[in-house]
């Protein structure tokens, strides 16, 4: 694949994702991405999210076809946002109905090395991905179905 130059300079990558995150925050309620909020309204938001996924898994299912959930990955300029306690809180708890009752694997590329300082692999800095990144991403995610294909039911 050939590689492109970043989209955005350093400082720009920075300020997007600061606002991203802080969008995030303001969207969700919440006080920081470093700490799930357990309040009435995020809980009811992530049991509502949850079903949602399970109706898909089974939607996928119905149609013999093999659900997959995947994260794509963001850079760490982005990721220094997020603690591993608020995605486990907020994320993973809301796929594990899923993942437990239908054996849905998890593809979670939030953290993949190569994607970490590539800033060529995003259009912002962080969060949406490039061509270049996107087929970067491509490879990595078919790669792993790959690997995984043979143990899949």
């Amino acid at each position: 694949i050939e590689k492109f130059p970043p989209t955005c300079s350093d400082a720009m990558a920075v300020s997007n994702m600061k606002a991203m995150a802080a969008g995030w925050c303001r969207m969700f309620r919440l006080k920081n991405l470093k700490e799930f909020s357990n309040d009435g309204v995020n809980m009811v938001n992530q049991e509502y999210n949850a079903n949602l996924l399970k109706s898909m898994v089974l939607f996928c299912k119905e149609h013999k076809w093999k659900p997959v959930f995947v994260i794509t990955p963001f850079s760490a300029e982005l990721n220094q946002y997020f603690s591993d306690e608020f995605v486990n809180s907020a994320l993973y708890k809301m796929m594990e109905p899923s993942v437990q009752e239908y054996k849905v694997p998890i593809y979670d590329y939030r953290k993949c090395e190569s994607f970490q300082h590539d800033k060529a692999s995003f259009l912002d800095g962080g969060f949406r991905l490039s061509k270049f990144g996107s087929r970067k991403f491509m490879r990595h995610l078919l790669n792993d179905l790959a690997k995984e294909s043979k143990n899949y039911e």
